[in-house]
């Protein structure tokens, strides 16, 4: 994964920049041993040598590098919500750090896989719930944070793709309760859920479906004003994609 290319370069070449007294480069090892844990696959083990370092270090720089590597280490372990705590904690006691950009961008990745999980344990219930992925729509916040305050940032293509990433699953997720709201005859939810798509996603697919469920649920309604506009819409789409 190219996260994990970028992040290990960097932090071996800043540990690489401090001066070397002997207590240095004793903690540059550890901090090299430590990374190269977490490109063996081994994070359960790489998480104890952090947070040695973290405990014992006398600088502050090797210290700090530590402590992203932690938050990694337990993002790699899928311990999401506490790379998300120590990624939180790290942003608001490193204001300025070199590195900042990168926090950002695992914090929102935190998020996101956190809403995957909660996801997909919604789409698999046999019974549809007043739940919400919420945390989708908070990695949406922080990934548009590192867009808005690290506009030069490396991390800013994977941003972006990232909140098309979750623009897609908030937009499945609608579909899904507009989907089941249907088939339970609640016509009224069911077009509410699939005109908050159509009104809010972009992508043809989407709307297409969208679209669908709001034709049928106006049928079902008796409304014939949204039904013809529903239909001139989705000729539009279908339209466009022949």
């Amino acid at each position: 994964m190219r996260i994990s290319v970028i992040f290990l370069l960097s932090l071996m070449l800043l540990a690489g920049c401090a001066t070397t007294p002997e207590t240095e480069i004793s903690e540059k090892q550890q901090l090299t041993d430590a990374m190269t844990s977490l490109r063996e696959g081994k994070p359960e083990q790489s998480i104890a040598q952090f947070q040695v370092i973290i405990d014992k270090a006398e600088n502050d720089q090797q210290r700090t590098q530590a402590e992203i590597g932690l938050a990694y280490a337990y993002y790699k372990n899928d311990d999401f919500e506490e790379a998300f705590a120590r990624c939180s904690l790290f942003i608001k006691e490193n204001p300025t750090h070199p590195q900042l950009d990168y926090v950002y961008y695992l914090r929102g990745l935190t998020k996101l896989k956190q809403g995957e999980v909660h996801l997909q344990q919604l789409l698999a219930a046999k019974t549809p719930t007043d739940d919400y992925p919420e945390e989708l729509r908070e990695a949406y916040d922080y990934f548009s944070e590192l867009i808005k305050f690290f506009p030069q940032s490396n991390y800013l293509d994977q941003a972006y793709q990232q909140v098309d990433t979750i623009r897609q699953r908030l937009a499945k997720y609608e579909l899904h309760l507009a989907h089941n709201q249907f088939a339970q005859g609640n016509y009224k939810e069911a077009a509410h859920h699939a005109e908050y798509v159509n009104k809010y996603y972009s992508d043809a697919e989407s709307r297409k479906y969208a679209l669908t469920i709001m034709v049928k649920a106006y049928k079902e309604l008796d409304m014939s004003q949204q039904l013809n506009a529903a239909e001139r819409q989705l000729r539009e789409i279908n339209y466009r994609q022949e």
